[in-house]
C-alpha cells in the first residue's frame, strides 16, 4: 500500500484539508496523540490532527515531533534521557478549536493505551466543552505503531464512505485483534527508566537476555518472551507475531524502528517470506521518541492487525 515513503518523518501538521461530507453529511476529523505513530503519507492525505506529548529535559520541555525530532532525541541519549508527560489540556483545547474552526462535525480521537497515559481521559474531558462536535474516543490499549495503525484504519474506513458510528464500532472491535511486539536492544534503558530493578538488570546483562515486550489485554506493558541475544529475540518476536495471526482472518503486518535501521531493513524485507498470506506489509518508519525513551535506541516493533 505504501510506496515512496520518505525515510524521515515530516513535522506533524496541525491542520488538514476538509474532506467532502459523507452520505449522512458528516465531516469527520481524526485526532491522535503523537504516541500513535501515523505515516506521513496518511497525515498528508487524510484529516489528521496530531496533539504532541511533552518530552521534558532539565533545561526545557519540547513538543514531540514539533520542536524536537526523533533523531535529536536519540542523539541526546548518551547524556540525558527525557521524561514524558501527557499533553496539557490547553494543547488539547487548541487542537479541538482548530477542528471546529475547520468545519468538521465529528471527531474520532485515537489514543495510546489509557493504562500508560492519561491522554484519553484529557481528550474525553475536553470534548465535553465542544457539544457542536460529535466525538468518540478510542482507547487502542496499544502504543507506537500498534496504536497508529488503528488510526490509519479509521482513515481508510472513512475514505470508503462509512458513517461515523460504523467507523467507531469497527475500530473498537479491532483493538484486541491488533498486537505489537517490541524488541529493545538490551536492558540498559529499561533499567535507567526504572522499568526493571538493578538485580534483574545485572543478571539479565550477564546472561545476555533480551526481552520481548507487548501490551497486554488491559493495555499495560508486559514481557511476553525473552531470548539469549538480540538475534534470537528478533526471531522469537517473529514467531510470536505469527501466533497472533487469527486463523482464516485477513491480516496485515506493520514494522517500525527507533534508531535501528541496520537491523530493521533486512527484517522488513523478509516479511513476504515470513508472512506470505498477509494482505500488505507496511513500513511504519520511526517509532515515537516517547516510546523509545523507555527502551533506548535500537528498538524494533512488529505489529499484526487481524480483520474480521
Amino acid at each position: 500500500m505504501e510506496t515512496d515513503i520518505p525515510r524521515e518523518r515530516e513535522a506533524m501538521p496541525t491542520e488538514a484539508p476538509l474532506p467532502p461530507a459523507n452520505s449522512a453529511g458528516e465531516r469527520i476529523a481524526i485526532i491522535v496523540d503523537s504516541c500513535c505513530d501515523v505515516l506521513p503519507s496518511y497525515l498528508e492525505k487524510y484529516p489528521f490532527f496530531v496533539i504532541p506529548v511533552m518530552l521534558n529535559y532539565p533545561d526545557r520541555s519540547y513538543l514531540d515531533r514539533v520542536d524536537i525530532t526523533p533523531a535529536e532525541v536519540y542523539a541526546r541519549f548518551p547524556d540525558e534521557i527525557p521524561k514524558t508527560s501527557t499533553p496539557t489540556p490547553a494543547h488539547v483545547h487548541d487542537m479541538f478549536e482548530k477542528v471546529v474552526a475547520a468545519g468538521y462535525t465529528h471527531a474520532i480521537c485515537v489514543n495510546m493505551s489509557s493504562a500508560l497515559s492519561s491522554t484519553a481521559a484529557v481528550m474525553e474531558a475536553v470534548a465535553v466543552d465542544y457539544p457542536q462536535l460529535t466525538c468518540a474516543v478510542i482507547d487502542t490499549l496499544n502504543i507506537g505503531i500498534g496504536a497508529g495503525i488503528n488510526a490509519m484504519y479509521a482513515a481508510e474506513l472513512m475514505e470508503r464512505g462509512l458513517l461515523f458510528a460504523d467507523i467507531v464500532e469497527i475500530c473498537r472491535d479491532i483493538v484486541p485483534a491488533t498486537r505489537i511486539f517490541i524488541i529493545p536492544n538490551g536492558l540498559e534503558y529499561l533499567h535507567k527508566g526504572g522499568r526493571i530493578n538493578s538485580t534483574v538488570y545485572q543478571l539479565g546483562t550477564m546472561l545476555n537476555l533480551c526481552p520481548i515486550i507487548t501490551c497486554d489485554t488491559n493495555g499495560y506493558y508486559a514481557v511476553c518472551g525473552k531470548a539469549h541475544g538480540r538475534r534470537k529475540a528478533l526471531k522469537k518476536a517473529f514467531d510470536l507475531a505469527k501466533k497472533a495471526v487469527v486463523p482464516d482472518a485477513k491480516f496485515r503486518v506493520v514494522m517500525a524502528q527507533g534508531a535501528a535501521e541496520e537491523d530493521y531493513r533486512p527484517l522488513f524485507n523478509s516479511l513476504p517470506d515470513e508472512f506470505p498470506d498477509a494482505t500488505e506489509y507496511i513500513d511504519g518508519l520511526d517509532l515515537s521518541p516517547a516510546l523509545v525513551v523507555h527502551t533506548g535506541p535500537g528498538l524494533i516493533g512488529i505489529v499484526v492487525q487481524n480483520f474480521a
